[in-house]
């Protein structure tokens, strides 16, 4: 499941969005180790968002109003145009498709240009507790509703529900890589990865690891690597095979609130309880490894 992040690192550039603890949202440019680093302000009264690259940002105020941002940033606020109101949280698909969970639990797929409030949309369903859409079919999303209880639903969006298989149940977060593999993280705080096709509750799983807090997928399934979060904030590098509680594993660090790899599994992107953010590199092992701070008083989750 995407996060409305509080920093993101852009793939492929030395730019990092940054939220302050002010609710100042940044892009920042490294090299990193000053404090803060060279940076221009996007906007304020920032509570979540998600980057499209260095010049564009969706945008949610702490007003609950959604903005499509473009730079170049440092007048506040930028070029924008609003996107919906009464936001709760949203995931966008690119700068003219975006899936938006209002703060009434309904969850739509809308449609640009952007400007009228609410712009074109189709109602996916209600009571959602959270999403993620799959990237690899058209009209495919996965949905968490309130009652804990995960679905993968496909289009065409109209009929509530949709036409739907049942995932799993007693959810707690998830991150879906394709039509037919996702990861689950249970109410019991287990982690699995879980394979289709969707409908027998469990399905087919392994158990990926325990007392796990939050957890990236990302693009390591390829890789055969995750990054797991424990419930005591140790941050670990794991790998294959799964199944055995705990798998092969590195420490990655100590006291982390959140994290983010933009690329592979050599650089992770690690912010601490204390609110500092930063760039930490492989090889994993040494608590903690080489790193540069990028920034603090970020804010957190």
């Amino acid at each position: 499941m995407l996060d409305n992040n509080t920093f993101y690192a852009v793939p492929g550039s030395p730019h990092v969005y940054v939220l302050g603890s002010d609710r100042k949202l940044w892009l920042e440019s490294g090299p990193w180790g000053s404090v803060p680093p060279p940076r221009q302000q996007v906007d304020g009264d920032v509570l979540a968002f998600q980057a499209v690259d260095d010049q564009h940002a969706f945008v949610l105020g702490t007003d609950r109003k959604l903005w499509y941002e473009s730079g170049p940033w440092g007048s506040v606020p930028p070029s924008r145009q609003q996107v919906d109101a009464d936001v709760l949280a949203f995931e966008y698909l690119n700068p003219d498709e975006i899936y938006v969970l209002g703060t009434d639990r309904k969850l739509w797929y809308e449609v640009s240009p952007w400007g009228h409030v609410p712009p074109k949309r189709w109602q996916v369903d209600g009571n959602v507790e959270a999403f993620d859409a799959d990237l690899t079919a058209s009209e495919a999303v996965y949905v968490l509703g309130t009652d804990r209880k995960l679905w993968y639903e496909t289009g065409p969006w109209g009929p509530v529900p949709p036409k739907r298989s049942q995932v799993d149940g007693n959810v707690l977060v998830f991150q879906a890589l394709d039509s037919q593999t996702a990861f689950v993280l249970g109410t019991d705080r287990k982690l699995w990865s879980e394979r289709g096709p969707w409908g027998p509750v469990p399905p087919l799983r392994q158990q990926v690891d325990a007392n796990v807090l939050t957890f990236d997928a990302g693009f390591y399934q390829r890789l055969g690597v995750i990054f797991v979060l424990g419930t005591d904030r140790n941050l670990w590098h794991v790998t294959r095979p799964l199944g055995p509680i705990p798998p092969p594993r590195r420490q990655v660090d100590g006291n982390v609130q959140a994290f983010q790899a933009p690329v592979d599994d050599s650089e992770v992107f690690v912010l601490g309880t204390d609110g500092n953010l930063w760039d930490e590199t492989a090889p994993w092992g040494t608590v903690p490894p080489a790193r540069q701070q990028v920034d603090g008083n970020v804010a957190l989750n």
